[in-house]
């Protein structure tokens, strides 16, 4: 029971450490665009950042 939940909870940090990657990279690919900072802030916030 304990190695169960010790798997979820390894599994659920990596799922969020990864989406906080996605995030970060889609960040500075669009200021690296160009983008405004305030811009870039509310297309990860409201997860805009990857539609083309």
């Amino acid at each position: 029971m304990m190695t169960e939940g010790s798997l979820v909870t390894i599994a659920a940090l990596v799922w969020l450490a990864l989406r906080y990657l996605e995030q970060a990279e889609a960040g500075q690919r669009l200021i690296g665009a160009g983008a405004e900072p305030g811009s870039v802030a509310r297309a990860i916030r409201y997860e805009r950042a990857h539609r083309s």
